[in-house]
């Protein structure tokens, strides 16, 4: 490989010959960053790849030079940018296109010639990660088929009258497996350490050389009467001669076991599958999508070939009939990856992926959509594992077809995966949104948007059963996006920079983020929202949180998943964790969350509808909601007289003992004054109660007869004046009609809420 400020690539006519010379120039600035890499003289080049590529999301120069007369058009204008009119020069923009880049060139309407670049990621192991990713997500779907559609096994035969696209999505999952660093590692554990097992075969020896041990077969050889010599020495008075040779049963080791012809079959079956894939292909009109094809089917027939050719397999017979109850291939190293991936090309060969034309449509490798699809999958694959396998529901993922399966994941299709968990004796229902909108307009308290509409990748549903009565299910969203361009942390949370640094380095410092400020958009726009996050491809070995209390909810973070070349992919882990801690907060009745939720539902969620006023008040040290105080509607004016000189308010008379006393009233931090001719007046109580009894009364002018005791509470401060009374319906039944016969009335203890004055 050769990386280069400067290239020629010749234009070829339909006929294969040069037509002119396509200059193609990094921008001085941006030598470092945008390359042009060269791989025409490199032997070892991906032969899948043009040899000339260029970086996605870079700039270049172009010159062409063709010694026809007139304008040059191309048809990816959207990616070129002509200097003038000629079209000859200009600026040449990828974009994000990843993957093979024809251009065809036109002069007056005619197609004059075409080149071939290819567009490669930023992310320069993109290839590996683009294969992994496909194989992960061949590999999850025919484990969600297998176990939840129960398919019977059939070999994988190509359909002729299906479209290339489909035929070629089809062999992408297998090649994906077959290309893996799995696939490699199992066959050279087979061929390392092979099965085998031993029969016994009749072999003749010397019978001077003695026996290891006798059987029947070694008895007769005995007792035959040809080819006998004497025994002098024999210890059998009957027996004076022996065999001069005997025949016995040796072990010997047979490698051509069924195990070893299945995976001789299960080779063959692979080639002759992809030597179909390549009929078929060849039998298209040439496109570029279809010559990429027919390059990595080549790939696979040698790889294949070259196993096959192994001297290993040329003793294998055909296999007779399927083992599938072998142990070896369910449980020996190499046989059951072998058997595995069997099973997983067979129902993924029945794969029809909906979406598949936004990862490989016209030659592209759109690995960042391959990424959201693949995240997404991961997910799925967390979500199954935490939730009750038999309660998952994947029928919105993959569907079955008239002629196999169908996965629907496509862009901008809303897709859902919904399950139910238990968790500490609680049951919680789980959803998995793709493709998601929370629309503005929504009706729904539980997943609109309060401003604008928003479309996270991925969302989360967590429906908490009502944990105390008749309350109603509690609702939880977390949100998700796919950021493949994203290498680490940083790039979405700025740099970690001390706030004296800010005056020195000014505009420098990169503090905000898109990615950031998008996720507080989620959390805080869309209803019930409690959690956003960033997963990106990266190698940290830990995730990044934000919490805003100290609880794991309400929080914003990033996640590292980055697919991997064996096994789970980097991440997954401690994604995983990170959901099963999730679980736990939501399920626990004694966090903070579970009771800010619940107030939260109490305060606002069940009076959204409702316009209020509410007078002004400054003299409370809880919100009037949370304040509780009495009323006391007083008839008598001396009675009201008497209570303003004592500074006491009388809460009951003719009390016993302080066990009749309602005890509630004493809660109370203020009270409502209703007096004939006076405005109402809010006054604080000092909370000193107490019982005043006959010879305490006497000589106090209290107005009131027949009274031999008196609980009283002492009044601080008049705290405000109201205008007019309430109107809510609640207020009026604190108010007694006429025919109460007292000549005063105290409520029980009430909200202050209620008692001030409420328009509507």
């Amino acid at each position: 490989m050769e990386q280069v400020g400067i290239t020629q690539i010749n234009i070829l006519s339909r006929d294969g010959q040069t037509v002119g010379v396509f200059n193609l120039a990094t921008l001085p600035q941006h030598e470092q960053t945008n390359p042009i890499l060269d791989f025409r003289n490199d032997p070892d080049r991906h032969k899948s790849l043009e040899p000339v590529q260029i970086i996605e999301g870079g700039e270049y120069r172009y010159q062409i030079d063709i010694p026809a007369q007139g304008s040059i058009n191309v048809d990816r204008q959207e990616l070129f940018a002509p200097d003038d009119q000629t079209g000859k020069s200009g600026r040449l923009k990828p974009g994000l296109h990843v993957g093979g880049l024809p251009v065809n060139f036109f002069v007056a309407g005619q197609l004059f010639g075409s080149i071939k670049l290819e567009v490669i990621s930023r992310k320069l192991d993109y290839l590996s990660h683009y294969r992994w990713m496909l194989r992960d997500i061949s590999t999850i779907s025919t484990d969600i088929i297998i176990h939840n559609f129960a398919p019977a096994l059939q070999t994988f035969a190509p359909d002729n009258a299906r479209d290339p696209q489909t035929i070629y999505q089809k062999f992408a999952f297998l090649y994906s497996l077959i290309t893996s660093a799995n696939f490699e590692i199992a066959i050279n554990q087979i061929l390392s350490k092979p099965h085998r097992t031993w029969i016994e075969t009749p072999q003749a020896q010397l019978t001077q050389m003695g026996v290891k041990r006798g059987d029947s077969q070694v008895v007769r050889s005995l007792t035959r009467s040809r080819h006998r010599q004497p025994w002098g020495s024999s210890p059998i008075a009957s027996m004076t001669s022996i065999p001069v040779k005997i025949t016995t049963n040796k072990p010997v080791e047979i490698l051509d076991t069924v195990e070893n012809r299945f995976i001789k079959f299960a080779l063959e079956q692979w080639k002759s599958t992809t030597h179909q894939v390549q009929q078929i292909l060849e039998k298209r009109r040439s496109t570029y999508a279809i010559q990429r094809g027919l390059r990595e089917v080549s790939e696979v027939l040698d790889l294949l070939d070259n196993i096959l050719k192994r001297d290993f397999f040329i003793g294998i017979s055909q296999l007779s009939y399927f083992p599938a109850s072998s142990t070896v291939l369910h449980q020996k190293e190499g046989y059951r990856e072998i058997f595995n991936a069997y099973i997983q090309s067979e129902a993924a060969a029945r794969l029809k992926w909906e979406g598949s034309e936004d990862v490989f449509g016209a030659g592209q490798r759109d690995v960042a959509t391959l990424y959201e699809n693949w995240t997404f999958f991961q997910l799925v694959k967390i979500i199954a594992a935490i939730c009750k396998q038999s309660t998952v529901d994947f029928s919105e993922l993959i569907a079955p077809t008239a002629d196999g399966y169908s996965i629907q994941l496509k862009r901008g299709k809303i897709i859902l995966i919904s399950g139910n968990i238990e968790r500490f004796n609680r049951r919680l229902s789980v959803e998995l949104y793709y493709n998601k909108t929370f629309s503005a307009k929504s009706d729904s308290h539980e997943d609109g948007s309060w401003s604008k509409n928003m479309r996270p990748d991925y969302s989360i549903k967590f429906i908490l059963a009502p944990a105390i009565g008749n309350r109603l299910n509690e609702t939880v969203w977390l949100h998700f996006d796919a950021k493949y361009r994203v290498n680490n942390a940083t790039e979405i949370f700025g740099e970690d920079v001390p706030e004296e640094e800010y005056s020195k380095r000014g505009s420098d410092i990169r503090y905000k983020s898109p990615d950031l400020l998008i996720m507080h958009t989620y959390k805080d726009a869309v209803r019930h929202s409690e959690g956003a996050y960033i997963i990106y491809p990266g190698n940290a070995p830990e995730n990044t949180v934000f919490l805003r209390y100290c609880e794991k909810l309400p929080s914003i973070g990033a996640f590292p998943l980055l697919p991997d070349e064996i096994g789970d992919p980097h991440g997954n882990q401690q994604l995983s964790a990170f959901f099963n801690s999730i679980v736990d907060t939501l399920a626990l009745q004694s966090t903070k969350g579970e009771r800010g939720r619940f107030w939260n539902r109490e305060i606002f969620e069940n009076s959204l509808d409702t316009k209020t006023t509410m007078n002004a008040v400054n003299f409370l040290e809880y919100p009037p909601e949370d304040s509780q105080a009495i009323m006391a509607v007083i008839k008598s004016q001396p009675l009201y007289n008497w209570i303003l000189k004592h500074r006491l308010l009388i809460l009951d008379t003719n009390v016993e003992n302080k066990v009749s006393i309602n005890t509630s009233k004493l809660s109370s931090k203020y009270v409502l004054i209703v007096a004939p001719g006076i405005s109402h007046q809010i006054w604080s109580l000092d909370g000193q109660a107490k019982l005043l009894f006959t010879e305490d009364i006497q000589g106090s002018g209290l107005p009131l007869s027949n009274i031999t005791s008196v609980f009283v509470i002492g009044l601080q401060d008049q705290v405000t004046t109201l205008t007019r009374l309430t109107e809510s319906e609640a207020y009026k039944d604190f108010i007694p009609d006429q025919s109460h016969p007292s000549d005063y009335y105290i409520s029980s203890a009430i909200k202050l809420s209620d008692l001030l004055t409420v328009t509507y």
